[in-house]
């Protein structure tokens, strides 16, 4: 194997190495291949400097009422309804008008419409049975109300 292959190796084990999650076999020869090549060794420095600022990084933290808050918003609650319910409508509408245009203008066969509409007519009782089933679901979820 030439150098460059092999640094490309060790270069995809380094994160590995890195996060102690390499067999030992590997890590050795990891530790053998840059105590043989500096750019490599230098290249798992850079990984282990990033690692080390973003280990020292540090988040505000949101505060519990305001977490509350956003979380609650009626605004944002109300608006998701209106947008729920104005996508089913637009949805409905469209399929009510395809199912119309298909079984009173179409040059099909009478037989093909009827095998096209029993198709999509299980696939849709289908969908109808999942959803009413994940609604039922939600309801008596033990934990929809817990608080993270």
């Amino acid at each position: 194997m030439n150098i460059e292959n092999s640094c490309q190796h060790i270069e995809e084990m380094l994160s590995g190495y890195l996060d102690g999650e390499l067999t030992q076999q590997e890590g050795q020869h990891v530790n053998v291949h840059m105590g043989q090549c500096a750019t490599c060794a230098h290249f798992f420095a850079q990984l282990r400097q990033l690692q080390g600022s973003i280990q020292q990084t540090r988040y505000p933290e949101l505060e519990t009422e305001k977490l509350r808050k956003l979380l609650h918003d009626s605004t944002s609650h109300t608006l998701q309804g209106v947008s729920w319910f104005a996508i089913v409508a637009g949805v409905v509408t469209i399929l009510v008008m395809a199912a119309y245009e298909f079984w009173m203008n179409s040059v099909m066969p009478w037989y093909e419409r009827l095998a096209i509409g029993l198709l999509w007519g299980g696939g849709l009782g289908l969908f109808v049975s999942v959803l009413r089933q994940r609604l039922i679901a939600r309801k008596t979820d033990k934990y929809r109300k817990v608080k993270l």
